[in-house]
């Protein structure tokens, strides 16, 4: 089992008020090179009064929407630049802690490994919502290497009490893979906010015999929002943002 480790500085803790719907979005941001993804958080921020991002493939001098504080949790540096990449929550709230859990494993078992960010935060109530942001290990068909992350970060969540989010981009292009994260979602009583529409991104190898042999399924979308102790309202693809390969996933929620 891998080992949690505290991540950033965090100023005194915010708190989330209960009485006011939740607004959650989940967005691989594609590695955070496209010069207009600033400008299109700061947007979808204000447009859909968002309260939590959920960022995989982000790097840690992301320029925030004002009012929003952040921490990042390293997966890996890439060989030759030396960039920082990894897992990234933002709120309008500042966390009681935040803390990476890196993988087990590595893609394909000698590449990157991939890590979750699990965040702590405050409500005016007294009882602490738990966020977790999720980056799922890719490119195996058997799904063993993503159930063995899962399976990991379910012990370590298992303990907390209150209201859970879990989202990310778990590369759920086959149903083996599905059958994983369904697994976490078994062990940890959540339910997934699904939007009612077909959209996000889904696998493509642009070769169908290849994708029949991998077990890939293009009716599956790769980003997922599961949540417990809140009341799903609303979810939707932000089809409008430009500035990654994945579409945003924004969903609303209540305080149960």
């Amino acid at each position: 089992m891998t080992g949690l480790e505290r991540v950033g500085e965090r100023g005194p803790a915010g708190l989330f008020d209960p009485r006011r719907e939740l607004v959650c979005v989940s967005w691989n941001v594609q590695k955070g090179v496209h010069p207009g993804l600033s400008a299109e958080l700061t947007q979808l921020a204000a447009s859909g009064a968002v309260d939590l991002f959920a960022l995989q493939e982000a790097r840690p001098e992301l320029l925030l929407p004002r009012g929003f504080v952040g921490h990042h949790a390293e997966s890996y540096r890439s060989v030759g630049t030396g960039t920082a990449e990894g897992v990234m929550t933002i709120g309008r709230a500042d966390p009681l802690e935040a803390l990476r859990l890196r993988s087990p494993r590595r893609e394909l078992f000698v590449l990157t490994p991939k890590a979750a960010l699990i965040s702590r935060f405050a409500t005016l109530d007294g009882v602490s919502l738990t966020v977790v942001n999720v980056h799922g290990l890719n490119f195996d068909p058997t799904g063993r290497l993503l159930d063995g992350q899962l399976t990991d970060l379910a012990q370590r969540v298992s303990s907390y009490d209150g209201p859970l989010i879990v989202a990310g981009d778990f590369n759920t292009w086959s149903e083996v893979r599905l059958a994983a994260v369904r697994g976490l979602a078994e062990r940890l009583d959540l339910v997934e906010v699904e939007p009612p529409a077909i959209g996000g991104r889904t696998g493509s190898l642009g070769s169908l015999a290849l994708e029949r042999a991998l077990g890939l399924d293009r009716r599956l979308h790769l980003d997922r929002i599961y949540v417990r102790g809140l009341r799903p309202l609303a979810a939707e693809w932000v089809e409008r943002c430009r500035a990654s390969d994945h579409v945003p996933l924004l969903v609303r929620l209540a305080w149960a």
